[in-house]
């Protein structure tokens, strides 16, 4: 029996029982046509429509159940079906009315989305949620509505705006922000984040704003005075591309054994460097170094 589908130009209205109820995936790059009501059969589980940008409308659209039931209760219409775990809508952009989406969602992606987000727009189970155009205002509930606690991954590539401390929900583990570029206070990031990657960011950073769980912090615009403490000692990953300011004595204290700082040509000072480092890459570096300048246990140098 068929189980995937996967039709590349492929565009006409599909009518209800038209796709076998044993399909768990189905792939229509081209499909842009309203879904009916009860379309897709329960079985699917993956949904590929990357062409699509029409209304997806449930709480607000009762009718009698389809097919009709026995004793003439209006429920909601199934759009989507409630088994599906993986979501990619490429071109939809349009309002999210609450609980369009099915709760068994754990990936949703929604490349082109840039609407308000309303309480119960995202699933609550959702892992990995991607909104690379996204720049709509978070409320300072947006933890408790739109990004569901679930949420271990979130990116949000071209969102720029202020972000409320305890927005993002405690359990997420990867930030990926290309645009967002605005001073962050304590508790914005949770304590729980270990992979932030901030593209375009280039503002100072205040002790203790970032989680003392991160592992891993890229900045690869970041060009401010680095404060004592307040890059945490946990990352062991640091990624500086346009870096290049004095480096004040301790205040890089962090577990990494390798520092790469690409742009830095500035004189080095005792104690810049943290006594754990074994390698140090400073391609642009053109400075007198002076003795015991550099870490006692620090095994090359390239420059």
């Amino acid at each position: 029996s068929i189980q995937i589908i996967n039709f590349k130009k492929f565009n006409q209205v599909i009518d209800v029982n038209t796709i076998p109820e044993k399909v768990h995936t189905i792939k229509l790059p081209d499909f842009n046509q309203v879904i009916k009501p009860y379309t897709f059969p329960s079985s699917v589980t993956t949904l590929h429509i990357p062409s699509f940008n029409q209304v997806l409308k449930i709480t607000n659209y009762f009718t009698r159940t389809y097919p009709p039931s026995t004793d003439n209760e209006e429920d909601p219409l199934e759009y989507l079906p409630k088994s599906i775990e993986k979501l990619e809508l490429k071109s939809f952009n349009q309002a999210i009315e609450p609980n369009t989406f099915p709760e068994t969602i754990v990936d949703l992606r929604l490349p082109s989305f840039n609407q308000e987000l309303q309480v119960g727009s995202i699933p609550p189970n959702v892992i990995r949620l991607e909104l690379q155009s996204f720049i709509q205002k978070l409320n300072p509930d947006f933890h408790l509505y739109d990004i569901p606690p679930s949420a271990i991954s979130v990116e949000l590539p071209t969102f720029n705006g202020i972000i409320p401390p305890n927005s993002i929900p405690n359990g997420v583990q990867s930030i990926i922000m290309n645009e967002f570029n605005q001073v962050f206070d304590q508790g914005v990031f949770p304590e729980s984040v270990l992979y932030i990657k901030l593209e375009n960011f280039n503002q100072v950073i205040k002790k203790d704003t970032l989680p003392t769980s991160l592992l891993t912090l890229s900045l690869p615009s970041f060009n401010q005075i680095i404060e004592p403490f307040s890059i945490p000692s946990s990352v062991c990953d640091l990624e500086l591309d346009s870096f290049n300011q004095i480096i004040q004595p301790n205040s890089i204290q962090i577990s990494s054994q390798v520092i790469d700082l690409p742009a830095f040509n500035q004189a080095i000072l005792k104690n810049s460097f943290p006594d754990s480092i074994k390698h140090l890459i400073l391609k642009s570096f053109n400075q007198v170094i002076s003795p015991n300048t550099l870490p006692p246990k620090l095994i090359s140098v390239k420059l």
